[in-house]
């Protein structure tokens, strides 16, 4: 089991357009995005100086892990309709069958 602090939520278009920008992570730190529904999502690391991997989750089960490069522009799109993503610090978790709980201020990937 790992856990992770969340550091910021981002729920609204301005806290998601921002995202990570211009801040960085702690290796127990994450950053959520949340949705009200489903939808496609997609993701670039512009002036973020630190990479990051991007946890898509659907319900609460990890679909995809994406790795992400600082500052760079290219599109991480999720492959499904999806109501949340969890940003961390690259390499920090292994994400092979991942299921997510929140407990505490704390997101626990079992």
């Amino acid at each position: 089991m790992d856990r992770l602090k969340i550091k910021k939520i981002c729920v609204t278009h301005e806290e998601q357009v921002k995202g990570m920008m211009n801040d960085t992570l702690k290796k127990d730190e994450c950053c959520i995005f949340m949705y009200p529904s489903k939808r496609l999502l997609s993701f670039w690391m512009k002036n973020t100086p630190q990479d990051l991997d991007i946890y898509y989750i659907d319900g609460l089960d990890v679909i995809q892990v994406d790795t992400m490069w600082s500052y760079t522009l290219t599109p991480h799109k999720s492959l499904q309709p999806v109501t949340m993503a969890i940003e961390a610090v690259h390499g920090v978790l292994n994400p092979i069958d991942k299921t997510i709980s929140f407990e505490d201020g704390y997101v626990v990937f079992n």
